[in-house]
């Protein structure tokens, strides 16, 4: 409980995006290693991390690791994430609406980093 906790004040409040990666990155393993200890947490677990992804000029590593993370509670709670339909499908209209375009830029750009990022990105949306 306090790793997690420690993972999400981290990924919220840190400035260095080292730091916001790793984070990510962690609470990710965490999140697929540890799934009986994420699932009654997977509101607040998303209400950290939605906003994260929603932030201009972020670096793409941080969104990359946060975009694994949210695929990783999508197939950890997939039975949670139904019952809660009607928020998750806000969740996926307001993603869709906000980084689509992203999307399309990331598989676009030469530059690897946005190439992964955009393949993360597809791949999280199906």
């Amino acid at each position: 409980m306090y790793v997690l906790l420690q993972y999400l004040t981290e990924l919220e409040y840190s400035g260095v995006n080292r730091n916001k990666e790793q984070s990510g990155r962690m609470l990710g393993h965490l999140i697929s290693k540890a799934p009986q200890l994420i699932r009654p947490y997977m509101q607040p677990i998303l209400a950290v991390l939605i906003p994260k992804l929603k932030e201009p000029d972020q670096n793409i590593g941080v969104v990359i690791s946060i975009l694994t993370a949210v695929g990783d509670i999508a197939l950890v709670c997939q039975l949670i994430l139904y019952l809660s339909f009607v928020w998750l499908f806000c969740f996926f209209f307001c993603f869709f609406v906000c980084s689509l375009p992203t999307v399309f830029v990331g598989l676009l750009e030469e530059n690897p980093a946005s190439k992964k990022c955009g393949e993360v990105k597809v791949s999280v949306i199906g």
